[in-house]
């Protein structure tokens, strides 16, 4: 229990403050109140709380709100434990402590609460939580399905688990594996809206389970992303690899919604599915033919393509963009696809979108026999492309380049990202200079013939 200061004058009239010794104790509530209320019998008897290493037990028909950051070893009975708005939970759970396992009734799902289970992450209560910590041990086996309304993070190496029958996940912002660390969604639901973050490892163990979906997935380096053999990942927002994408048999991840492909290391996946917008800006490499009924883009200023050890099907749209200030030159060859057959003339692109080239310059395609696309011809004005510079004063940008040499060319602007398709035309004319006014919005500016 919580110790009180006592105060005591000897015969040298020193004065002494001294706290009374404390063991663990089991503390059982015997009111309803706030945990950091010093009234007796609400909730605790005497008004004394329970300390750090307690087992506390409440019991029907208490309700104990937990208002500021506290530490516990256990929570256990049939009444109900409700965490208050932005307050800490620490379960210590040492020594083979239940943690909160035993608790009839944990609400926990106050904006901005937090509950860490610091010891055996088996001992969890499986219901819905706002913040979820695992920083302790122990091998979950989830056959409860539980929600966690803001961010899941499992940052101790020895935290690994996995879902048992009917055990799902469903993570309303962030999924953080650390580093070490191990999750097996095996045949359960699992979902993440905003990011999941790999350091330690996330399996998919089951080939006949539930749709795994997420947002946004980033692979650190050291972290493993297995596919399993199954075809249930699906990704509406960016991946980013910069660690290890492993499956087996024709495993896939399907980029359903607007995103990108990037990261550090190369993406070996048994099956490729873009069914969305997909930005590739890191290369892929897919054992058995990609599935491509939605748009692949390329950005010329990030060389990636797709190698296939089968055959390339092209069945939707190709978009190739070029972020880079410096225009293509004749004579250059990009590798978009790499493959052993091209299925050609049976499956073709439905729409090839190819950036603009400078006046005298103009594209070759060989995306049906090759996977390329090449530059050819004299660029005329003295080849190349003008350089647009840009000066700001008077409340203004005005941005010119040499209009005469390089005729043809006018402003386009987007306020997306270099990477981006939303260009669009600034009425600007073919002749230099253009004068706009300055805004506090970040805005990028590209010429194009």
């Amino acid at each position: 229990m919580k110790t009180k200061l006592v105060l005591a004058i000897s015969n040298m009239a020193s004065v002494l403050l001294f706290a009374s010794i404390s063991n663990a104790a089991i503390v059982t509530a015997t009111g309803s109140g706030n945990w950091s209320s010093i009234t007796p019998d609400a909730p605790w008897p005497g008004g004394v709380g329970p300390g750090p290493t307690d087992s506390v037990v409440v019991n029907t028909p208490f309700n104990v709100t937990v208002d500021t950051n506290e530490s516990v070893e256990n929570l256990s009975g049939s009444g109900t434990v409700t965490m208050g708005t932005n307050a800490e939970l620490d379960i210590v759970g040492a020594n083979g402590g239940d943690g909160a396992y035993a608790l009839a009734n944990f609400i926990a799902t106050a904006t901005g609460n937090t509950v860490n289970y610091q010891g055996n992450a088996y001992q969890m209560n499986y219901t819905n939580y706002y913040n979820l910590i695992w920083s302790g041990y122990g091998g979950p086996y989830a056959t409860t399905p539980f929600t966690v309304l803001n961010d899941f993070t499992m940052n101790n190496i020895s935290t690994t688990g996995q879902a048992g029958g009917g055990g799902g996940t469903t993570v309303g912002h962030n999924w953080t594996i650390g580093p070490g660390s191990y999750w097996d969604i095996s045949c359960e639901p699992a979902s993440v809206a905003g990011n999941l973050i790999i350091s330690g490892s996330f399996n998919i163990g089951c080939g006949s389970g539930s749709i795994a979906s997420f947002n946004n997935v980033t692979v650190n380096s050291g972290g493993t992303f297995n596919l399993g053999d199954t075809a249930r990942a699906t990704i509406s927002g960016n991946f980013t690899n910069n660690g290890t994408v492993v499956g087996t048999s024709y495993a896939q991840f399907n980029m359903t919604g607007t995103g990108s492909i990037s990261g550090t290391s190369t993406v070996t996946v048994p099956v490729l599915e873009i069914t969305g917008t997909t930005i590739l800006s890191n290369s892929v490499s897919s054992t058995h033919s990609p599935t491509l009924n939605g748009t692949i883009e390329f950005d010329l200023a990030t060389p990636a393509s797709v190698t296939v050890a089968g055959t390339i099907y092209e069945n939707d749209t190709l978009t190739v963009i070029n972020s880079s200030p410096t225009a293509p030159v004749t004579g250059t060859t990009y590798q978009l696809f790499n493959a052993t057959g091209y299925n050609f003339p049976y499956s073709v692109f439905s729409a090839t979108n190819l950036p603009a080239l400078p006046a005298g310059l103009s594209w070759v395609t060989a995306l049906n026999t090759a996977g390329t696309i090449s530059v050819t011809g004299t660029a005329t004005g003295g080849g190349g492309a003008p350089t647009l510079s840009i000066v700001a004063g008077g409340g203004n940008a005005t941005l010119s380049w040499d209009s005469t040499t390089f005729p043809g060319f006018s402003v386009q602007k987007n306020t997306t990202g270099l990477g981006s398709t939303n260009w669009v035309n600034t009425g600007s004319g073919t002749v230099s200079p253009y004068i706009t006014p300055l805004t506090t919005n970040k805005v990028f500016f590209r010429l194009v013939n």
